[in-house]
């Protein structure tokens, strides 16, 4: 099982972390649920696409503990361009306050404006 996300580039402003495959993911989730890894995949495969159809009608994803999708516009001055199209993710307080425990308990500073 392979993933069609892109790869994470490297930045010299941020930093990347070790990368989880999805099929380690998806393995963890079905022996956690008891379900075939193939049905958890294949779960994981649809998210994105529903998502996306909810977002092109306009409307807001909520995942709870995880944050809400939220789409945008991105409308040019110019004639000639076209708009763009972004999605922006809004972290859940949940999570936020998840993170900040790990990176507290691995002894790194983090605020919560460092989160956000």
């Amino acid at each position: 099982m392979e993933s069609d996300t892109p790869t994470p580039m490297n930045s010299p402003t941020k930093r990347t972390t070790n990368k989880v495959l999805l099929s380690s993911v998806c393995k963890k989730i079905a022996k956690q649920l008891k379900l075939p890894k193939d049905v958890v995949y294949e779960v994981y495969r649809a998210i994105p696409l529903h998502i996306v159809d909810a977002l092109k009608q306009k409307k807001s994803v909520v995942f709870e503990n995880l944050g809400v999708f939220t789409p945008h516009i991105m409308r040019s001055n110019l004639p000639h361009v076209p708009d763009t199209y972004k999605i922006r993710l809004k972290a859940s307080q949940k999570l936020k306050t998840t993170m900040l425990k790990l990176a507290t308990d691995e002894n790194r500073q983090a605020t919560p404006e460092t989160i956000k």
